[in-house]
């Protein structure tokens, strides 16, 4: 009996080395940019998964030919120093809750790509290319505030 045992542990371990790994790493996901009505800021969506063991801090988002700010909920949207991201945790920047706002935007059109630079007190830089979606794709792109 011990032997099988033996056999079906090592078998495990090896089908657990074969196995998918889990990102240890934060990560940035679902990154969109809602072309702005008129002259108003574009608005900046984005999931964030924490799936390490540190909680960490997103400090502020680069985009280089405009200015990012980071904004609470409605109905005030008070400016954001900062947007904590717990250990396992995932946060968002959604429709409805706390978001990005994107002055100085430029021309762009539905369907662009503008390259984003994400900066958190733990993991870093993390650059990451979003799409420019219209406002009528919001609800089938940009994941839902909690």
């Amino acid at each position: 009996m011990g032997a099988v045992t033996a056999v079906g542990i090592a078998g495990l371990a090896s089908c657990a080395k074969d196995a998918p790994q889990l990102p240890q790493t934060l990560t940035v996901s679902r990154v969109f940019v809602v072309l702005p009505a008129g002259d108003s800021p574009a608005a900046l969506y984005a999931t964030f998964t924490n799936p390490t063991v540190a909680a960490d801090t997103l400090r502020s988002v680069e985009l280089s030919t405009a200015t990012v700010m980071l904004h609470g909920a409605m109905p005030d949207m008070a400016m954001l120093d900062a947007l904590p991201v717990a250990s396992g945790a995932t946060e968002r920047l959604a429709p409805g809750g706390r978001h990005g706002m994107i002055t100085g935007f430029g021309p762009h059109a539905r369907g662009d790509s503008l390259s984003l630079r994400f900066h958190f007190a733990v993991a870093g830089t993390i650059a990451v290319k979003a799409r420019v979606i219209a406002y009528a794709d919001v609800d089938t792109a940009a994941p839902p505030a909690r």
